[in-house]
């Protein structure tokens, strides 16, 4: 269950940047954080799916991204998009989702899979499995990831820095666009009164 939520996210989101040309090379993500815009994406579009997406929204506002995603989480969003990049970036969203949504119940779906490391892979008959070259690749970008971010740990600050700013932008914009009216409170003109 949680493998293809993950998978579902990760198509949404490959194919919403591809749609609005954001959509940045593979190669580029694997780069990590010497490229602060490519992985401010990978951040936001799929290392939020293996996290969660209303806790990263929820923790990335105070907390570094150490703290809200380890090294394997990390790692695991990389060999998700390494797995299977050609064939998410080429498929049609609208086919995909239609043809889910109009299966009868007890239909068998087609697998979601066939990537690199998964297509020969023995496991779960639905989603696949990852074969012994896939776990090797996890560790070998477990590894990548560790040394990325001691390597770069100045992104990590400025992107909390900017998730900061960008809460307190919102909180201001809701406050000046609000029609907020203070009501009287008896309970308060009295506490007033009793301080004089």
């Amino acid at each position: 269950m949680f493998h293809s939520m993950i998978l579902t996210h990760v198509f949404v989101s490959i194919k919403g940047l591809k749609s609005t040309n954001t959509l940045p090379t593979l190669t580029q993500i694997q780069l990590l954080r010497e490229d602060d815009q490519t992985m401010e994406i990978f951040c936001n579009h799929f290392l939020a799916c293996v996290v969660g997406k209303h806790d990263w929204k929820r923790q990335t506002k105070k907390e570094l991204i150490s703290k809200v995603a380890t090294i394997s989480d990390e790692a695991f969003a990389l060999l998700v998009l390494e797995n299977i990049w050609d064939e998410w970036k080429n498929m049609n969203v609208v086919e995909f989702f239609s043809r889910r949504k109009g299966m009868e119940k007890g239909t068998k779906r087609k697998k979601i899979g066939g990537g690199r490391w998964t297509s020969d892979a023995k496991g779960c008959g639905k989603y696949c499995g990852w074969n012994v070259d896939g776990m090797k690749r996890f560790n070998e970008l477990c590894q990548q990831v560790k040394l990325n971010r001691t390597s770069f740990h100045n992104f990590d600050k400025n992107f909390l820095k900017k998730q900061m700013e960008k809460q307190s932008e919102t909180v201001q914009n809701e406050i000046a666009n609000s029609n907020t009216v203070i009501v009287y409170d008896d309970m308060e003109s009295e506490v007033e009164e009793n301080e004089v």
